[in-house]
């Protein structure tokens, strides 16, 4: 089956901005949407800023930041992800707004787009409960930073076809990314590692072991990692962070 060639991302926040820029660097055309127009004006800003430090950086020429910002369409208007054939949503993590969300994506969408929820925290089969075609949603768990990190956890709901499945892990393959398979269970895969490292993260500040540098410090040294727990829960945000803590619960 051929790759969707035309993605909506509905969130321009960090997360959303990253897969966007990420997809359309792949070549892919996008459309990225937001509630009001100075958000969908923030995540492009954002994407410009990412896309020239690649510059300075000698991951990209002159010339390609407007090329690859010239693949991304900013709306405020669900209508205008009507021609998409996939579209993920990176909006907050609130079951009630991804599922509401949903149920305004399907008035507008054609019948086979394929809708992906970059939850954290919450089942597939709970944010696609209510929708109209269950079939068609899928997990797509990015990570921090999307237009960099190359995982991708793909989560297939209960209902989520063999078709939608498949559509998904060929977006992956096209966008670079490195897709692991996960079964719909709390936590996932990777949040089942980083959840207790970040609870036991807060449990050393609380008891006054170290501070947030030493511990950063630490996790960086001893794990081989770019970034520790604290700095992590700040550029991925504290909420979700705590509403990810829960993933470990059964739901």
């Amino acid at each position: 089956m051929a790759a969707p060639k035309k993605i909506g991302v509905v969130g321009a926040g960090t997360m959303g901005a990253g897969i966007a820029q990420k997809t359309a660097q792949s070549g892919l055309d996008v459309v990225l949407m937001d509630l009001k127009d100075e958000f969908v004006e923030r995540g492009l800003g954002a994407i410009r800023k990412m896309l020239q430090k690649g510059v300075e950086r000698g991951i990209f020429r002159e010339g390609q930041p407007d090329q690859i910002l010239g693949r991304i369409q900013g709306t405020t208007t669900h209508a205008d992800l009507a021609g998409c054939d996939l579209i993920v949503e990176a909006v907050f993590e609130d079951l009630d707004i991804k599922r509401g969300l949903f149920a305004e994506l399907e008035k507008h969408v054609q019948g086979d787009c394929v809708l992906g929820t970059n939850t954290s925290s919450f089942k597939v089969a709970a944010v696609a409960e209510g929708a109209a075609r269950p079939e068609r949603i899928v997990g797509l768990h990015y990570f921090f930073h999307p237009a960099q990190n190359r995982l991708l956890e793909v989560i297939p709901g209960p209902q989520t076809s063999a078709a939608t499945l498949e559509r998904s892990w060929a977006f992956a393959e096209a966008t670079g990314k490195t897709a692991i398979h996960s079964a719909d269970s709390p936590g996932f895969v990777v949040n089942r590692f980083f959840v207790p490292w970040l609870n036991e993260a807060t449990r050393l500040l609380e008891e006054g072991v170290a501070n947030i540098p030493t511990i950063d410090e630490t996790a960086k040294r001893v794990f081989g990692i770019g970034m520790g727990p604290f700095l992590l829960m700040n550029v991925t945000g504290v909420p979700i962070a705590y509403q990810a803590r829960g993933t470990r619960a059964p739901r």
